[in-house]
């Protein structure tokens, strides 16, 4: 049977609509997934310096400092994925020996005093940021709480958004255990997965969301 000329266009019009639908949808979707997920808060604590020794983006001290040398990279974005430019970034850890090089921190823990424990950088143009230093030692708070190795971050951009936060090693067996990590929702917004390559220091990467 023949098609009329109205149900031709009827059909283009149903043909039209249904892609006019496609459409909305696909672009709605698009910026669904364009949406970053907060990195959450997590305390400063009391081991926090105001004035930075170190501002270089190496903390082994040209690879002096004791323990295993690791790599940490990644972005600082906003919750739309933009990157925030030339962003101040706080970084503090303990040592291999879970030590701060502060005087608040008055555990019996080996000392090293090639590892200063404290820089300042600013991620480039496009929101990047890297460092380099050793992977931190878990530390005894009591008798009863043992901290699992972790990195202080504290963030400050250019339109005074602020942000303080702990990156966990992914998978570490004291995060489990950990008061503060417990309270983390998406545990993978905070861990660091390293890699290794051939003859090669360990990698993580992980963006940072304000």
């Amino acid at each position: 049977m023949a098609t009329s000329k109205k149900e031709f266009k009827l059909k283009k019009i149903n043909r039209r609509s249904f892609f006019s639908i496609i459409s909305y949808f696909s672009i709605h979707l698009l910026n669904a997934s364009n949406y970053c997920n907060i990195t959450p808060m997590q305390p400063v604590g009391p081991f926090f310096k105001n004035k930075h020794i170190n501002y270089s983006k190496d903390m082994t001290n040209n690879k002096k400092a004791k323990g295993e040398i690791i790599q940490v990279k990644g972005k600082v974005l906003d919750k739309n994925c933009n990157p925030y430019s030339f962003t101040t970034v706080y970084i503090w850890q303990a040592n291999t020996y879970g030590k701060y090089n502060h005087k608040h921190d008055i555990s019996k823990n080996k000392i090293d005093y090639n590892f200063n424990g404290y820089t300042k950088i600013k991620t480039d143009k496009y929101g990047f940021y890297k460092f380099i230093t050793i992977m931190p030692g878990g530390y005894k708070v009591s008798n009863d709480i043992i901290r699992p190795p972790h990195i202080h971050l504290f963030i400050t951009t250019k339109n005074n958004k602020k942000l303080s936060t702990q990156l966990y090693v992914k998978d570490h067996p004291l995060n489990k255990k950990d008061f503060l990590f417990n309270t983390i929702k998406k545990s993978s917004l905070l861990e660091l997965d390293f890699k290794k390559a051939s003859s090669d220091i360990k990698k993580a990467y992980l963006d940072i969301i304000i």
